[in-house]
């Protein structure tokens, strides 16, 4: 009878020993569920249970964003809940802190987008300002072009005012010129007659 007893407490003790092993290898998170990605595999397979002999219930691609809830150590598994509110065990290995190269690979190609429309906006802005520039040297060559003409016509009017001043002083001068041969003129005939009235004097 003692052997009996002896033998279940044995046992007991044994299956209460490996069951508080099991649960020590079972580390909950934190009440906030932690944020981790799948890795870079194709896809892997979501289980019920801690391990492969557990039933699929779906699979989850590579670079899912999921919820870590706990990890079973022993068993190498982590329970999860992915982007479709599904909450099943996969491997630990596949469950990295950060996000996958496709989700890199997206954000990187979200990024080249927006610096590709930021510089279509950039070549936009330049053609406009090489178009700005190209209407600004027309209009620069048109005012040139006026400025000459002016310049020239302000040119010609000076060699007209010139030459009309010229015209003015010859004018001036080939009346004085006629003026002064009149009165010469004038002069010697009025001295003429006076000597011819004075000879003609019966008294004399």
């Amino acid at each position: 009878m003692r052997f009996l007893i002896l033998f279940f407490s044995i046992i007991f003790f044994h299956f209460y020993a490996a069951a508080q092993s099991s649960s020590s290898d079972t580390v909950v998170a934190d009440e906030k569920q932690e944020i981790r990605y799948i890795s870079d595999e194709l896809f892997i397979f979501l289980h019920v249970g801690p391990g492969r002999d557990f039933r699929i219930v779906g699979s989850i691609n590579a670079g899912t964003t999921i919820s870590l809830l706990q990890v079973d150590r022993e068993a190498g598994y982590a329970q999860i809940k992915d982007d479709r509110e599904r909450i099943g065990w996969v491997e630990s290995k596949f469950v990295s802190r950060t996000p996958s190269i496709r989700v890199a690979l997206e954000e990187a190609r979200e990024r080249v987008e927006t610096q590709q429309e930021e510089l279509e906006l950039m070549q936009k802005r330049m053609n406009s300002a090489v178009d700005d520039l190209a209407i600004s040297e027309q209009q620069k060559i048109a005012l040139n072009r006026d400025l000459t003409k002016t310049l020239e016509q302000n040119a010609e009017l000076e060699r007209r005012i010139t030459q009309k001043g010229r015209s003015d002083q010859m004018q001036w001068f080939t009346r004085g010129t006629v003026l002064a041969l009149i009165s010469v003129l004038i002069g010697y005939f009025l001295g003429l007659f006076g000597r011819k009235k004075g000879n003609s004097n019966p008294l004399l």
